[in-house]
């Protein structure tokens, strides 16, 4: 796959563009490109542009742009609303989720939640997304929202006419959950010390499912993966 960078403006097929500062930095200083080298472009927001390397000064790279694409969404959305891990941790599963396809993650805090990200940890998720996205390929940014507790969560995905699934011990297998006809799935991963039963039962009333993740104990970023990864399958 040719090497892939951010572009955050308009792409015109035949024009030439700079890529920004800290692109240009990475086009030359690590991957060493050079004119006439092929390289795709995209904006995290669907549009994605086959490019070539035209000309290079000492710290910006021009491309000329050869084709524009848009790409839409298809299928049903994918949410992942989880409670928050630890360290490097949570950095791994926003890189899966983002290769998985996942449209949205949501950093939930519950009962039992030990981390609660701040602003700080939030752009870092952002970043690893960006990081993300760029190496798997995909169009589109995996968004990544402000901290929500479980009941906001709960009456967002009602609002929005999505049906939810909660991870809990000896629910449905996730691989015999069959989602209602809805505009998408809310997979909710409760905190390794597990729901409460306010929580669930708060669950219930958003009208969701318990589903089982896996025959053993799963860590957080485990359990989000996974089901993501099950629930991809079904689009």
């Amino acid at each position: 796959m040719a090497h892939r960078f951010l572009f955050d403006d308009e792409l015109t097929a035949g024009s030439v563009v700079p890529l920004s500062e800290g692109e240009s930095s990475h086009a030359l200083q690590v991957l060493r490109v050079r004119p006439g080298e092929n390289v795709e472009l995209f904006d995290g927001r669907g549009c994605v542009a086959a490019a070539r390397i035209a000309r290079c000064t000492r710290r910006i790279a021009n491309v000329e742009v050869l084709d524009v694409k848009h790409h839409r969404r298809s299928g049903r959305t994918i949410a992942v609303a989880a409670a928050v891990p630890k360290g490097e941790r949570l950095r791994w599963m926003i890189e899966k989720l983002t290769e998985i396809g996942v449209d949205r993650f949501i950093p939930l805090e519950t009962e039992r939640s030990v981390v609660i990200p701040g602003i700080g940890k939030l752009n870092r998720m952002r970043n690893t997304v960006v990081a993300a996205t760029r190496q798997c390929g995909r169009p589109w940014f995996m968004e990544i929202t402000e901290l929500q507790p479980l009941q906001s969560c709960l009456l967002g995905a009602l609002r929005d006419s999505q049906t939810v699934a909660m991870g809990q011990p000896g629910g449905t297998s996730i691989l015999e959950y069959v989602p209602a006809n809805a505009s998408g799935i809310v997979l909710a991963i409760g905190p390794e010390g597990g729901w409460t039963e306010p929580e669930l039962a708060a669950g219930r009333g958003a009208s969701a499912t318990l589903v089982e993740l896996g025959r053993y104990v799963l860590r957080i970023e485990t359990a989000a993966v996974a089901g993501a990864a099950a629930l991809s399958l079904q689009r």
